[in-house]
């Protein structure tokens, strides 16, 4: 099945716009969290 890429590219940022995004500070929190594991 071969869509369009244009529909494609449509779908795509539907879908994005769909999602929750994390915020700045569970984002930095979680980042550290896995340095730190890490290191």
């Amino acid at each position: 099945m071969a869509v369009h890429p244009a529909r494609f590219l449509r779908e795509v940022r539907t879908e994005i716009g769909r999602v929750t995004w994390p915020s700045r500070r569970e984002t930095l929190v979680t980042t550290g969290l896995v340095v730190g594991m890490v290191a």
